[in-house]
C-alpha cells in the first residue's frame, strides 16, 4: 500500500516539475518575442535573427543589416520639407570611439545634415553616444575580417526604401567598405577607398598607398565613364583643398595634405549640386568632413 502511495506522490511530482518547466519555457519565449518587437524589420521578407540584427537574403547573396538602436534616440529627428535641400555629410572618423572623446558627437550635431555617412568607423556596434543622435536609421558595416579596422556606416532622418551591403566580390565586402542606400528619386554610397589629391605628387608618385599610377588611372577611368568630382569641378583652381592631414610635424596647421574625401556624382545628376564644402574647422579626426547639398 505504502509502495503504491510512493509511486503516485512520485509521479505528481514528476508532472509537477513538468508543467513548470513549460510554464517557465513559455516566459523565457514570450520575453524574447518583445525583444524582437522593440527593433523595426526592414521587409517583409526580413528574417529576424536578434533584437538588433536582420539578414536579409536575396538571390545567391545575404547581407547583414544592423538597425536602429530602438528606444536610444530620444530626440525627435528633423523632418525636411518636401522641396527643401538635402544636404549629406561624409567623414572619415578615423576611429569612431576615439572621435568621439574629441567631440565628434557635438561637431556632427553642428553640421545639421540630412543623410551622414562614416568611414574607419572601426566598431563593432554604435556607441552609445552615436546611437542617441537623432537620426532614426542607423545602419553599421563593421570588417568581418580584421577587428578593429574599416568600417562604414550610414545615419538618416529619412528611411531608405532599400539598403545594399557590398557589390559582390566577398574578399571586399567581408572588409566593410561599401553601402548603398536607394531612396526614390536617388541612390547614395558611402565607401572606404584610397585615392587622392596631394601637396607633393611627384615625391609620393608610386610609393604612397593612394598615389599609385593604377590608382590614379583607375580614378581617371570613372571619372571618364560619366562621372564628376564634384569639388574639383565646382572649385577647378582651388589649391590646397585638403581634407586629411598626418599628425606628424604639425601637418594641419601647415595644411600639408591630401585630398582623399570625395563626392562623385554622376553627369546628369550634377545639375541638382547646389552646393560642395570642405569643413576643415572642424576637429576630431586626422580627416575633416566633406559637405555637399542637393536638389532632389
Amino acid at each position: 500500500m505504502y509502495c503504491i502511495i510512493f509511486y503516485v506522490c512520485l509521479l505528481i511530482c514528476f508532472f509537477l516539475l513538468l508543467h513548470l518547466f513549460v510554464i517557465l519555457r513559455i516566459i523565457r519565449v514570450m520575453s524574447a518575442s518583445a525583444k524582437v518587437t522593440a527593433s523595426a524589420t526592414v521587409s517583409t521578407s526580413t528574417s529576424v535573427t536578434s533584437s538588433t540584427t536582420t539578414t536579409v537574403t536575396a538571390t545567391k547573396r545575404t547581407y547583414s543589416i544592423f538597425l536602429p538602436n530602438a528606444g536610444k534616440s530620444k530626440v525627435e529627428a528633423k523632418k525636411r520639407k518636401t522641396n527643401e535641400p538635402l544636404k549629406i555629410l561624409s567623414w572619415n572618423v578615423a576611429g569612431l570611439r576615439a572621435c568621439i572623446k574629441k567631440k565628434c558627437v557635438e561637431n556632427l550635431q553642428k553640421c545639421d545634415a540630412d543623410i551622414i555617412f562614416l568611414q574607419e568607423t572601426k566598431c563593432e556596434a554604435f556607441p552609445d553616444e552615436v546611437a542617441a543622435l537623432p537620426y532614426p536609421f542607423k545602419y553599421l558595416v563593421p570588417s568581418k575580417v580584421k577587428k578593429g579596422h574599416a568600417g562604414v556606416a550610414m545615419l538618416a532622418r529619412e528611411k531608405p526604401l532599400k539598403i545594399t551591403y557590398g557589390f559582390g566580390e566577398q574578399k571586399f565586402d567581408d572588409q566593410g567598405r561599401w553601402i548603398h542606400a536607394e531612396y526614390e528619386n536617388f541612390h547614395v554610397i558611402g565607401t572606404y577607398v584610397i585615392n587622392s589629391d596631394l601637396r607633393n605628387p611627384d615625391a609620393n608618385r608610386n610609393k604612397s598607398a593612394g598615389f599609385t599610377d593604377q590608382e590614379r588611372e583607375d580614378f581617371t577611368n570613372l571619372l571618364n565613364a560619366g562621372f564628376v568630382d564634384v569639388y574639383r569641378k565646382k572649385n577647378p583652381d582651388e589649391k590646397d583643398c585638403y581634407t586629411y592631414w598626418t599628425y606628424f610635424s604639425n601637418a594641419r596647421s601647415r595644411n600639408v595634405g591630401w585630398r582623399i574625401d570625395y563626392f562623385i556624382v554622376s553627369e546628369r545628376f550634377y545639375e541638382n549640386v547646389l552646393d560642395m564644402k570642405r569643413r576643415p574647422e572642424i576637429h576630431g579626426s586626422d580627416h575633416c568632413p566633406v559637405e555637399m547639398t542637393i536638389k532632389i
